[in-house]
């Protein structure tokens, strides 16, 4: 069986939008055991492939690297995030991005959120960058998030000058910081 089948197949679609976090207690758990094994298995070259893959394996490799920190994706990761090229996967790099926690990884996801707002008819991964951001000032003392959080004019969704709908930034904070929890609750020395 390969990596991904054995790997990866079982998880995305439950870190897709961090299903996990929806599930019951029992299937969450037994998620967290999947995801740890995955997250102290695979090696650093399967990670690699995976980021060159769909969005799938991007958004798995994603929050694996999140949960290891791996400093040899610093790059990449913050390439992938900016370009925005597939969809879905931006959830996971803003994820991994804010993991790094320092004013690089802050950097890189003002930058992300300077690029992709007003929203307009680019409806992305926002919500879960600025809930990364969001997380990411928490431990830097720091409030670069604030600025997009209190334009509520930026979030609008509309396309050829219509206006559909906006996007919840208070959703993506709040989705980031449990799923942060749950990353933190795996515990940086189990899966290192």
């Amino acid at each position: 069986m390969d990596a991904w089948s054995r790997y990866g197949s079982p998880l995305y679609l439950l870190l897709l939008h961090a299903n996990f976090l929806d599930e019951p207690p029992e299937r969450r758990h037994a998620f967290a055991r999947q995801f740890l094994d995955a997250a102290t298995s695979l090696p650093d070259r399967e990670l690699g492939y995976w980021l060159n893959g769909s969005w799938r394996e991007q958004l798995t490799a994603a929050w694996i690297i999140a949960a290891r920190r791996l400093p040899a994706f610093r790059g990449v990761i913050g390439e992938r995030l900016l370009a925005s090229a597939t969809c879905y996967a931006g959830q996971g790099f803003s994820v991994a991005t804010a993991r790094y926690e320092d004013h690089p990884a802050s950097d890189a996801l003002t930058l992300y959120l300077q690029s992709y707002l007003p929203v307009g008819d680019r409806e992305y991964d926002q919500e879960w960058a600025v809930g990364s951001l969001v997380w990411l000032d928490a431990r830097l003392a720091a409030d670069r998030a604030a600025r997009f959080l209190k334009a509520p004019e930026l979030w609008k969704v509309s396309e050829h000058g219509r206006e559909l709908g906006a996007l919840d930034p208070g959703r993506g904070v709040a989705r980031v910081a449990r799923a942060m929890a749950f990353l933190d609750e795996l515990g940086a020395s189990e899966v290192s």
